[in-house]
C-alpha cells in the first residue's frame, strides 16, 4: 500500500538529524535552533528560537543587530531545493526584545529570537529547512561557520497532533499520524498545494 509508506516516509524525513558541518574545525561561534518540531500555520508568521555559542578560549564582542538567520535549502519527500537570491535574512533579538551590542564570554550561549513573517517552502507539508546564521560585520563573519549550520522541520498537523495534511497527485488528503484513513478532499483538475488545518481543525484550506 502506498498511502501508509508516504506517511512513514514524511516522519522519518522529519525525524533525520541535521546534516553535519564539513569543515574540521569548529568555528568560534556556532548556532542551534531550540525550535526544532513545530506546527505551521498558512499565512501566520513563524517564530524560531536560535542558541549563539561561543566556543572559543576568549571573550567575543559582536552587535546582534548585524546578525540574519537565513533558509538554506529544504527538504521534502522526494524533492529539495536551495533558495536563490539575495535575501539580507531575518534579523535576531534577544528574548527580552533588544539588540546591540553584546560581550559573549567563553563556553556561554545567548538566546536570539527571530520571526519568519513570510512562511514559503515550510508550508510544503512535514518539511525539513537548514538554516545558516551570517552577519554584515566583517569581524563577526570570520567567526562564523560558512559551510554548516542547522535544520527544522516544520509540519502540516492538525492543532491536537492527530491529523495530517498533504498533497497527493495535485490533490488535498488528511490521514491519521499513522497514515491510515487516508482520505482525498478535493477532486477538481486544479493542482493544490499548501493544506493547513484551521484553528479549530474543521476546516483545511489550500491554495491553487
Amino acid at each position: 500500500m502506498k498511502r501508509p509508506t508516504l506517511i512513514c516516509l514524511l516522519s522519518l524525513l522529519c525525524a533525520l538529524p541535521p546534516t553535519a558541518a564539513h569543515s574540521q574545525q569548529t568555528p568560534s561561534l556556532t548556532f542551534t535552533l531550540e525550535t526544532k518540531d513545530k506546527l505551521v500555520q498558512l499565512y501566520e508568521p513563524l517564530a524560531i528560537r536560535v542558541v549563539l555559542r561561543n566556543n572559543s578560549q576568549s571573550t567575543v564582542s559582536l552587535n546582534t543587530k548585524h546578525l540574519r538567520l537565513s533558509p538554506n535549502d529544504w527538504h521534502v519527500v522526494g524533492t529539495w531545493g536551495q533558495w536563490s537570491g539575495t535575501s539580507e535574512g531575518m534579523p535576531l533579538k534577544t528574548e527580552n526584545g533588544s539588540s546591540g551590542k553584546i560581550e559573549l564570554a567563553p563556553g556561554s550561549s545567548l538566546r536570539l529570537l527571530t520571526t519568519n513573517e513570510f512562511t514559503t517552502f515550510e508550508l510544503l507539508g512535514p518539511t525539513r529547512v537548514s538554516y545558516i546564521l551570517s552577519s554584515s560585520d566583517a569581524a563577526t563573519k570570520q567567526l562564523l561557520s560558512d559551510d554548516g549550520g542547522d535544520s527544522a522541520c516544520w509540519n502540516m498537523w492538525s492543532k491536537d497532533g492527530q491529523r495530517l495534511a498533504f498533497v497527493r497527485d495535485g490533490q488535498v488528503w488528511v490521514s491519521d499520524v499513522h497514515g491510515n484513513d487516508a482520505k482525498q478532499l478535493t477532486f477538481d483538475s486544479t493542482r493544490k498545494a499548501y493544506p493547513t488545518f484551521s484553528r479549530d481543525g474543521k476546516i483545511v484550506a489550500y491554495v491553487t
